[in-house]
């Protein structure tokens, strides 16, 4: 079933997208999977290559803080001028630049922060530093604190709960917020008649990320005591119907980024009420939002209604995400049949006696030891899934954060926090909402990643750019 803005996946999408369009989309895409990836960040692979497996790798050489914009420069909420270190405090999720080893951070929201301006840790120089001033805000109503330069150019702030990712073939961030500042509901647009409603999601392009630019447009910054900067145009806004009918409070995502297009998982809720089904996106070009498509493929029946985190094995088509402490079991889609009625189930699991399943969790897929890997703040568990899904799954410790590395005690959770970087073989995790301790966890196993594209990368490459050119110049 196709929704919203949705068009048919597959041929349909593409008969839709000229092919020079298309051919271009292919090799950029390449381009970035290929070129600049690890050989542009070299110092963290470097730490990561020499350490033991198993272990830890704390990265960061700076403090989150040292990046912060001026409190002069941050939008101001009611007469508060809160710190940025609500946008990993306040129930947030990170995203993983895979195409340059480096981490992307947006948030803050309801009730907590009004600012959306955007941070990176550089795995370049294993820094943090900001790539994006945050929009002025105007009150709407009694509670939405949208940008000054309107949504179409950048999002408000929003809590990202595990909606935020990265598309490795698009080249973008991608967030569906959740609880946005300050009402606490989803991203909204301010229409002609003075009202409301629901739009999203965003892209944020990297390749535009500019600390002294705002990530809107011109003049969108506050400007309490500095003037006017230059506009970066970072975000795009999909404005997908789709959105104007569901709710992404609580939710969670997994991407699949193996085919020529970025695949998006997202649970999300509709009408009001706190089920939560599962949804397929598929975003075709970053440039063009209405090839688009989005698709039901699974329905809440064993759920729960709380936050959590997700993961996805794309072998064995499995939407996976955690429970809460009523429900002590794992949830999951089997996505081998998208059809409108198949529902979640709930898997039990065998487990030492020091693991509790709860919502604060934070859970990826390994693709390399085919294994869904949990971090808890401190300690690390494997989860094994058997060939028969109704058997109990298996968690085992890998590392007891006694031992050492993070120890992260948020209140809200790591959720979010806690990725599998594919560039480098290590899951990525985020603590500490001042000093913004980036940590790398080294996996037994661990492969060393090619920082120097494989020759049938290369010949893909250059066969396709040699396509384009040929087809350009007939077209002259």
């Amino acid at each position: 079933m196709l929704i919203g803005l949705g068009k048919p996946y597959g041929a349909a999408s593409m008969t839709r997208t000229p092919f020079i369009k298309t051919a271009i989309a292919a090799n950029v895409a390449f381009a970035c999977i290929a070129m600049p990836g690890l050989a542009s960040a070299s110092a963290i692979y470097d730490r990561i290559a020499a350490a033991n497996e198993n272990t830890w790798i704390q990265l960061n050489l700076n403090s989150y803080s040292d990046a912060w914009v001026d409190a002069d420069d941050r939008p101001l909420r009611g007469l508060t001028n809160a710190p940025p270190s609500k946008l990993i405090s306040a129930w947030s999720s990170f995203s993983w630049d895979s195409n340059r080893s480096d981490l992307l951070l947006y948030g803050g929201g309801h009730a907590n922060y009004t600012g959306n301006e955007v941070y990176r840790f550089s795995g370049t120089t294993l820094t943090w530093e900001n790539v994006s001033l945050p929009s002025e805000v105007v009150k709407v109503g009694n509670s939405n604190y949208l940008p000054v330069d309107g949504a179409q150019y950048a999002p408000q702030s929003a809590h990202t709960y595990d909606n935020s990712l990265f598309l490795k073939n698009a080249d973008r961030m991608m967030t569906f917020g959740g609880a946005a500042a300050d009402g606490g509901g989803g991203y909204r647009l301010l229409q002609s008649d003075g009202t409301v409603r629901a739009t999203g999601p965003y892209l944020f392009d990297p390749n535009k990320a500019d600390g002294t630019k705002v990530g809107g447009s011109d003049g969108s910054n506050v400007q309490r005591v500095s003037g006017p900067a230059e506009g970066g145009y970072m975000w795009s806004n999909r404005d997908s119907d789709f959105a104007q009918g569901r709710s992404f409070i609580n939710g969670t995502t997994a991407v699949d980024s193996t085919g020529l297009y970025d695949v998006v998982y997202v649970t999300a809720r509709s009408g009001g009420g706190t089920r939560s089904d599962l949804y397929r996106y598929t975003v075709v070009d970053p440039e063009d939002a209405s090839l688009d498509s989005w698709e039901l493929v699974g329905v809440d029946w064993n759920g729960v209604s709380t936050k959590g985190t997700a993961g996805y094995d794309p072998e064995r088509q499995l939407y996976v995400r955690t429970g809460n402490l009523s429900v002590q079991n794992f949830i999951y889609w089997d996505l081998s049949s998208t059809a409108s009625s198949n529902k979640n189930q709930r898997a039990s699991f065998i487990a030492p006696e020091d693991f509790e399943m709860n919502p604060n969790l934070g859970l990826d897929f390994d693709p390399v030891r085919n294994q869904f890997l949990i971090w808890g703040g401190s300690d690390v568990w494997a989860l094994e899934i058997p060939d028969d899904l109704s058997q109990p799954w298996v968690i085992t410790e890998l590392f007891d954060g006694a031992t050492g590395g993070p120890n992260a005690t948020f209140l809200n959770g790591v959720l979010g926090k806690w990725h599998y970087a594919e560039d480098l073989d290590v899951f990525i995790a985020l603590e500490n909402a001042v000093d913004g301790n980036v940590w790398a966890y080294k996996p037994t196993g661990w492969q060393a990643v090619t920082a120097v594209p494989e020759p049938s990368t290369y010949a893909m490459l250059l066969a396709g750019l040699a396509i384009v050119g040929g087809t350009i110049r007939r077209r002259l």
